[in-house]
């Protein structure tokens, strides 16, 4: 487990990922913007206790069969199947996205997520899907 957020870590998610069922698999990437910025103008220990609201957010908006992880620093990935096109992929991000605007809207820290999203090939390595999701997060913040 992570210990600040109580989330699976990075190596019990790619344990899982190691024996998961690929149905309809989407791996999403999540970050904070300009956490840095949290972290500097705020202190860490805000920058913590947004980082744990955040994974509180995740738990409470997957389903129980979906894996969320805290990857490092600000950053969470959450493994899920069922999204049979990108659209509804997409409509889950916006759920999460709004989920957070509205429960974060009067943290005077707060700026949003950035969210990078791929579909996972059958038998694709977990590195090669988080490079993919990755490179569609750093395409959503500079958007």
């Amino acid at each position: 487990k992570d210990s600040l957020t109580g989330l699976i870590n990075y190596r019990t998610f790619s344990e899982h990922y190691a024996n998961w069922k690929f149905d309809k698999t989407w791996l999403f990437v999540l970050d904070i913007d300009k956490f840095k910025q949290i972290n500097d103008q705020y202190g860490h220990l805000t920058g913590n206790q947004v980082i744990q609201k955040l994974a509180r957010l995740l738990e409470n908006s997957v389903r129980s069969s979906d894996l969320v992880c805290r990857m490092g620093g600000d950053e969470f990935l959450v493994l899920s199947n069922g999204f049979a096109s990108e659209e509804k992929a997409q409509d889950f991000v916006r759920r999460i996205q709004k989920q957070a605007e509205k429960e974060m809207k009067d943290t005077v820290t707060w700026i949003g997520i950035s969210v990078g999203m791929t579909r996972v090939l059958e038998g694709e390595s977990l590195d090669m899907a988080i490079e993919r999701a990755d490179r569609k997060l750093y395409e959503a913040k500079s958007s």
